[in-house]
């Protein structure tokens, strides 16, 4: 599953998906090794604002394009796996109409598979990217754990 997501097939180079991948993990290394060799706490926000700078800053300097993904036209299976015992599972969606209109939606489940909140939004184009990350956060608190767990 991680190597699907990171080597994103409809990616094209060049673009904002294509690398924001790598842009987290980077600061997440980054993250991990303050924490481990500089005694500095682990932070999912500096992580997600760090990134969020970087590609604010390569999309005004044309670096990157803000690419819009054509639509599939062949329906494609997703399956859900229910997370370990006592955790929970956020699983989250966003589209972006050429229009500048964009919606996110997700829904949390716990490890029973039972819904315990779930939510859904409009928004206009600016605030597309922001949410995205912000919402990405809520991953990376939980990475950025077992990270620590694992390497610390």
């Amino acid at each position: 599953m991680f190597m699907m997501w990171i080597t994103n097939k409809q990616a094209r180079p060049g673009t904002l998906i294509a690398a924001v991948h790598l842009f987290i993990f980077w600061f997440l290394w980054i993250g991990r090794n303050n924490s481990k060799y500089n005694d500095v706490k682990m932070n999912a926000t500096r992580v997600i604002k760090r990134t969020q700078y970087l590609m604010e800053s390569l999309l005004k300097a044309g670096i990157l394009i803000h690419d819009v993904r054509k639509r599939l036209s062949y329906p494609v299976t997703v399956t859900w796996r229910k997370p370990k015992e006592e955790w929970s599972k956020l699983n989250k969606d966003g589209a972006l109409k050429e229009c500048g209109l964009a919606a996110w939606g997700g829904v949390i489940r716990n490890y029973l598979g039972d819904v315990t909140w779930d939510f859904l939004t409009f928004m206009e184009r600016a605030l597309f990217l922001k949410l995205n990350l912000k919402l990405w956060q809520l991953d990376f608190n939980c990475v950025g754990r077992k990270i620590l767990e694992k390497c610390g």
